[in-house]
């Protein structure tokens, strides 16, 4: 990070934001600012709970050359607070001490000439640190700024020089305790600037270490750089160190292939002769260097290979691959011999190895790489039989065919169902065999055998299958062949073949107990057919059986029949039931096929109870069972479910994302089922209530009445003298009192879910046809208070609009003038975006829906508007937002707010950015970030960075993924000269909001 100083209100308030953890925080805080700035003499004392927190006070120093008696007394401070520092000792605490010193070095990076070092040198003298404690510190938290990017000293550097010879054990002793690391940056610092201690101090750079895994290594990287000095120089001494034995495998081809850079005709064969013993002896990857390279995506025994383009990301290549890859260039004869006895012996094979003998080989390497069919499918990496196999289907693994047949037995599964793809593929030949495991004792072998003939899927495999089909007792043998037969199996099925179904199963004895101790059919109500008999226990528990043998929230192939028989509408008691008996279990997810029953057979009743449940399950951290609970409320299929599914879509589109997620598939499979759009769905979910029209008639004490909505969205009465009341009128029969009640509460939640889908609607500009949008806003009684309460217009074909105009109580519609509007065929109408207004008519309309006293469900005329400039036509990264200032406490609420969801989460915990999908133009927009962190902590401060549109699903999210444009010739950006005018002008608009503006902070500045 780069050095960033805050106001003492700054650190107050960051306090205040952490003061839900500790409440004493805030006046803990007070009373650090009140010592430092001399108010107090007291200084106040800080316990471990604080040290995180009081950390970030480092920031509130000057730069060394403009301390006063604050910043010393802040020094003080962390001084006092350090374990060893207090004392007098070397090594700093990480909250204080150290702290401190990752201060001075965000100093000097930004400052590298200025002499500050020696200012926090007195200082820190003037606390009672001496001369060897600092200098021990100095070289194990400074060591990256003894030198600034051009290679010249810093004032850190001429401290550490100022001790040379005399301290050069001590310095050494020091920076090989730390790491590996340390010792290359030293020796890089004293090539420069102190070669003589290199020269009387070479076998220090050249030791021989204790690695990973008992892996022995040199320091390839001190290596490289000696070389890189001066080849000629240091070969002698590199050369005794690698003659002198010890070394491992993985580091001496690495340091041979290092001299081999700088003195190919000597050392290029021995690189060829080391890279042949590592594969030879190795039994296992090794790392050639100690230092985890690349952090989290650090694995052992990768090779970190630099990219040729400093815009991409390094590389990290298992080490067996990347020596194999080089052998079989120079030696292909000895290095297919070498790769066959590596396969033999080793038990971790990474399968980027088979692909790269591929790569070389050809249809040659499947006599090699069938000596790799034995490994363990414990041991090697999970990609690994999927490569192996794929790769033998490619060619021609005749003559290795019975040894492929022989996985059929492997007691993994997973192999077992890889092996079974791979036979698939032979097609017609491979049917005999697979029909002969159908038949053997193991119902592995027969799941093998039926998983062979279902990929093989011709008329002569199925018949094989069905034949099977019954005499098969192996439940997951028998799905296989189930899901190859498919529901033509099924079709047309009656009552009497529900009950050879049940006879069928009995006799496989399958259902001779309850699938559950506690689930008795007994006990459960009463299912009943179309036709009305009633289901007898067997046929109940068969139903839960094969329930239960679905992996998802859907019905089992072979319950399906069963179900498509029984009568609905008597089915919600034993749906209830049934949920009731799942909760009470603890919603185990091992029973959710009870709760997939639920849905099949429940109705209205049961859509709250799921609904509330997901809220629950979230609160509760159970998002997966979550996503099963929405998938269950969606096959309910009522309006009211899928009304509820719908809402649980956009609720949780950005907070618990993979609840909503599953929310909208589940209401874009039901869109498919009826083959309507997503929106056209949503549209005739809205019930009527049973109004004809907009009212609803009904009779109290002898005299009509007419119900209708308001357009504050409540219930409102006309009486026969069409006087207005917002009551029903006394004398209402009860049951009419419950209807409306119902109706009430019902008509709140619509508009909860569907102000937020209108405004959506306006953003991505839908039309409906004249007719679709007369039926539904002015023929819907809660759509037409929408109707009259936005600006709508008439477009043409390409989107352009042709003319405004509002719509009328008495349903007429009128444009800016008072003119009645009659709607022409072809036109297509959707609600008014102000950019589509020229300013003289955006003000009129305006004007128009106040004097008529038309309050604006959401922003609509009053939306900012942000049009794209002329220069940035064909920007694709924009830093217009870099640097822009924003809350790290609350920019994440922010965002989820506006539609945005959170990027990828980086190294450390930081979040790379938000973005925001607009799946109906296939565009995405992100923001980066500086600063935002997902671990519930919060920087002092936090930034936005680059701005930039992409085409859908173009760039990848997920942890520890960067997949970022790195500028922009990337082919996934978008011109914001292309980005529709209204796409753009929101997204501005968003990111204004969140900024602090630059007055408050300049408020702060002056403050301070």
């Amino acid at each position: 990070m780069s050095y960033q100083k805050i106001t003492p209100e700054q650190f107050l308030e960051q306090m205040e934001q952490y003061s839900k953890w500790y409440s004493d925080l805030p006046q803990l805080a007070q009373e650090i600012l009140d010592y430092v700035s001399g108010g107090t003499s007291t200084m106040p004392q800080l316990n471990n709970h604080h040290a995180w927190y009081f950390s970030s006070a480092v920031n509130l120093l000057n730069l060394p050359d403009a301390w006063t008696e604050m910043d010393k007394n802040i020094i003080k401070l962390i001084v006092q607070h350090d374990q060893n520092w207090q004392k007098g000792k070397p090594n700093p605490d990480y909250y204080f001490g150290r702290r401190f010193m990752d201060w001075v070095e965000e100093v000097i990076r930004e400052y590298p000439q200025k002499n500050y070092f020696p200012l926090v040198v007195d200082e820190l003298k003037r606390n009672g640190l001496n001369d060897a404690c600092i200098l021990e510190d100095t070289i194990s938290e400074l060591k990256y700024v003894l030198m600034d990017r051009e290679g010249r000293l810093t004032g850190v550097g001429e401290y550490v020089l100022s001790f040379l010879p005399e301290k050069e054990s001590q310095i050494l002793g020091w920076v090989k305790s730390n790491n590996d690391s340390s010792l290359n940056t030293l020796l890089g610092f004293l090539l420069k600037h102190r070669e003589q201690t290199v020269e009387d101090r070479i076998e220090n750079f050249l030791e021989v270490y204790n690695g990973y895994y008992s892996q022995t290594y040199i320091s390839v990287s001190n290596i490289e750089l000696l070389l890189q000095h001066n080849a000629q120089k240091y070969e002698s001494a590199i050369k005794k160190a690698l003659h002198a034995g010890g070394i491992g495998a993985a580091s001496t081809y690495e340091a041979f292939e290092a001299l081999a850079k700088h003195l190919p005709d000597e050392y290029e064969p021995k690189r060829l002769e080391a890279g042949f013993t590592y594969l030879i002896t190795q039994k296992k990857e090794a790392n050639p260097d100690p230092i985890p390279t690349g952090y989290w995506y650090y694995s052992e025994g990768s090779k970190r290979i630099p990219p040729a383009n400093p815009n991409e990301y390094w590389k990290y290549i298992p080490y067996s691959v990347y020596i194999i890859d080089y052998l079989l260039e120079k030696d292909p004869v000895n290095a297919k011999t070498a790769a066959v006895k590596y396969l033999k012996d080793n038990t971790s094979v990474k399968s980027e190895f088979l692909t790269t003998l591929e790569k070389h080989l050809q249809g040659d390497a499947v006599d090699i790489l069938i000596e790799g069919i034995y490994a363990d499918p414990g041991k090697v990496d999970s990609d690994y039989f999927r490569t192996l196999l794929g790769i033998l289907s490619k060619h021609d693994y005749k003559r290795h065919e019975e040894k492929v047949w022989a996985l059929t037995r492997h007691k993994s599964k997973r192999l077992r169902e890889i092996v079974a793809v791979t036979l698939s593929k032979l097609g017609d030949s491979s049917i005999a065999k697979a029909e002969q495991l159908l038949a053997d004792k193991k119902g592995d072998v027969r799941q093998a055998g039926a998983l062979i003939l279902s990929l093989i899927g011709t008329d002569t495999a199925k018949s094989i299958l069905s034949n099977a089909l019954n005499a098969e007792k192996n439940d997951d043998a028998r799905d296989v062949m189930l899901q190859a037969l498919g529901e033509k199996l099924f079709e047309g099925a009656s009552e009497e073949t529900i009950k050879e179904m049940v006879a069928a199963t009995k006799k496989r004895s399958k259902i001779e107990k309850p699938v559950e101790d506690w689930l008795l059919e007994k006990d459960l109500p009463a299912l009943y057919y179309k036709s009305g008999d009633q289901l007898d226990e067997h046929t109940i528990r068969f139903l839960l059986y094969r329930m239960g043998r679905s992996k998802d929230i859907r019905p089992d192939i072979e319950a399906k029949p069963l179900l498509l028989q029984l009568d609905r509408e008597k089915s919600g008691d034993f749906a209830k039931k049934l949920y009731e008996l799942f909760i009470q279990k603890g919603s185990d997810s091992k029973q959710k096929y009870l709760l997939a029953l639920a849905g099949l057979l429940g109705n209205d009743d049961l859509v709250d109870k799921l609904k509330a449940q997901v809220n629950q399950l979230v609160e509760a951290n159970r998002g997966k069972m979550g996503e099963y609970t929405v998938q269950a409320l969606a096959l309910i299929g009522s309006n009211k479910a899928l009304r509820a599914v719908e809402f649980l879509s956009r609720k949780y589109k950005s907070k618990n994302r993979n609840v909503g997620a599953a929310a909208m598939d589940a209401f874009k499979i039901a869109a498919e089922e009826l083959n309507i759009s997503f929106y056209e769905l949503a549209d005739s979910i809205i019930p009527d209530f049973g109004f004809e029209g907009l009212f609803k008639s009904f009779v109290a004490k002898d005299q009509e009445y007419r119900a209708f909505i308001d357009t504050d969205f409540k219930l409102a009465f006309f009486d026969e003298d069409n006087r207005k009341f917002k009551s029903l009128p006394k004398g209402t029969a009860k049951e009419i009192q419950d209807e409306f009640k119902e109706i009430g509460k019902e008509v709140r939640d619509i508009v909860k879910s569907q102000s937020g889908r209108m405004e959506q609607y306006l953003v991505i500009q839908r039309k409906w046809d004249v007719e679709t949008w007369q039926g539904f806003f002015t023929g819907n009684p809660i759509m037409f208070v929408y109707a009259v309460r936005l600006l709508w217009g008439a477009y043409d074909a390409q989107g352009n609009l042709l003319y405004p105009f509002m719509v009328m109580e008495d349903t007429s519609l009128i444009n800016l003038d008072d003119e009645e509007v009659m709607l022409e065929d072809g036109v297509q109408l959707g609600m008014v975006h102000p950019l589509s207004l020229s300013e003289d008519d955006l003000q009129a309309w305006k004007t128009k829906l106040f004097d008529y006293g038309m309050e604006p469900i959401f922003p609509q005329l009053d939306r900012a508007i942000v049009r794209v400039e002329d220069k940035d036509q064909n920007v694709k990264i924009s830093n217009e937002f870099d640097k822009k200032k924003i809350s790290s406490y609350a920019f994440g609420g922010q965002m989820e707010k506006l539609g945005w969801a959170r990027g990828s989460v980086v190294d450390g915990g930081y979040v790379s950015g938000y973005y925001k999908a607009f799946p109906e133009s296939a565009i995405e927009v992100f923001i980066e970030t500086d600063g935002i962190y997902v671990g519930g902590y919060y920087e002092d401060s936090a930034y936005l960075s680059r701005l930039y549109f992409v085409k859908m699903g173009a760039v990848a999210i997920g942890n520890y993924t960067y997949d970022e444009p790195s500028n922009e010739k990337d082919e996934r950006l978008i011109a914001f000269g292309d980005v529709p005018a209204i796409i753009y002008s929101e997204v501005m608009s968003d990111l204004k909001q969140v900024i602090i503006p630059e007055e408050k902070q300049q408020e702060e500045l002056q403050e301070a």
